[in-house]
């Protein structure tokens, strides 16, 4: 995400963004699920936004439809886009984000942008920020165009993630998107090429169930075109080598991970690092050098204990007579696992949903732009 981007809209817009209504200090706030929406939004703003939206996600949509609205007497932009990424988040929250309604579903949808079909998070969230890109357009205020794209990169990439019968909510956000997003920037051509990359996980797999050979040809286009506009965007070198890999077999696919592997190191992007890693073991590994496979393994581990990457690295060893580090490696991944633990993020499974595995910071720097 663009540095300086959200901290920019704030001083964009901050000086008539103040809602008129008049709320009790966070501190003195005990919020329920039958607070105001007032309260919920002001605690979002305030006070500490994950209770917010812990709190509006418990919500029924019912309830969401008829009081989850920018405030009539409101002023700027930062209550609509604040009641837009809160309404977002309680719908990613409760898993509700992007549904379309049962009754509905069998329809063409258009992808388009999203449709009353829509559940209300996600519907009333899109509509809101149609008004701000509208304003940004007609204000040539770039700040918040940015911020706005920034919307769109991490609503679509969830609903790639969560892609289902009734959840169908990617293709109308990700076309709406991009027709407002700029076409020059990097970042925007990381995220189309993630997007249109095919669901693939593993070269074994490609040989069995795919035979296109243009498959990713589009989406590799636009990590060239990243590289060419930012030589630094570690993230599109990466997934450039591994598209050539899975879908090519390109011996090229090697070089190109092994820059972004150095690359990666260097800046601390653990994602592009930890995958850059573990494809170069499993290129090594469909060579039939399982050995020589078995240090980009560990790398991999060593940079971020995904379980593919421990499967992987435990599975080598033990085909390779090292039974007992590599029943260690299966005990080390499995051990945090079981009740009342979450499991960690696996790069290996979210890279195909675009930009998902961003979210928590995308989220992050959101929110900037509309606390008070």
């Amino acid at each position: 995400m663009h540095r300086g981007v959200l901290l920019a809209v704030v001083a964009c817009v901050g000086a008539t963004s103040l809602l008129t209504a008049a709320y009790t200090p966070a501190h003195l706030r005990a919020l329920t699920p039958d607070s105001a929406f007032a309260d919920i939004l002001a605690e979002y703003q305030t006070g500490d936004p994950r209770r917010a939206v812990e709190v509006l996600s418990l919500w029924s949509e019912a309830r969401v439809d008829a009081e989850a609205v920018v405030s009539e007497g409101a002023v700027g932009l930062v209550p609509r886009a604040a009641v837009a990424l809160l309404l977002t988040e309680s719908g990613m929250a409760s898993r509700r984000f992007g549904r379309i309604d049962p009754d509905l579903v069998q329809m063409s949808h258009g992808y388009w942008g999203l449709e009353k079909a829509f559940e209300v998070h996600s519907y009333r969230a899109y509509t809101l920020m149609e008004k701000l890109v509208e304003h940004a357009k007609a204000t040539n205020d770039s700040a918040l165009q940015q911020w706005v794209t920034s919307w769109y990169i991490l609503t679509s990439s969830y609903c790639l993630k969560f892609t289902s019968l009734y959840v169908r909510c990617g293709q109308g956000l990700y076309e709406k998107g991009v027709h407002h997003a700029d076409d020059d920037d990097a970042e925007v051509m990381l995220w189309r090429g993630s997007m249109m990359e095919p669901p693939i996980l593993s070269r074994w797999r490609t040989k069995h169930n795919l035979s296109d050979v243009r498959a990713g040809h589009e989406s590799r286009q636009w990590f060239r075109k990243a590289l060419e506009r930012d030589p630094t965007m570690v993230e599109a070198r990466m997934r450039l080598g591994r598209s050539l890999h899975l879908t090519q077999n390109d011996p090229d696919a090697t070089e190109i991970l092994e820059r972004a592997l150095a690359d990666a190191l260097a800046s601390n992007h653990v994602f592009a690092a930890h995958l850059s890693a573990l494809t170069l073991g499993e290129i090594l590994e469909d060579n039939g050098q399982l050995l020589d496979a078995i240090p980009y393994y560990r790398q991999a581990v060593e940079i971020y204990r995904g379980h593919s990457a421990s499967v992987a690295l435990g599975m080598a060893l033990v085909r390779t007579g090292q039974r007992l580090e590599g029943w260690e490696q299966g005990r080390l991944m499995f051990g945090t696992r079981g009740p009342g633990n979450e499991s960690l993020l696996d790069p290996w499974v979210v890279v195909r949903a675009a930009q998902y595995w961003q979210t928590a910071s995308r989220i992050a720097e959101m929110r900037q732009a509309v606390r008070q």
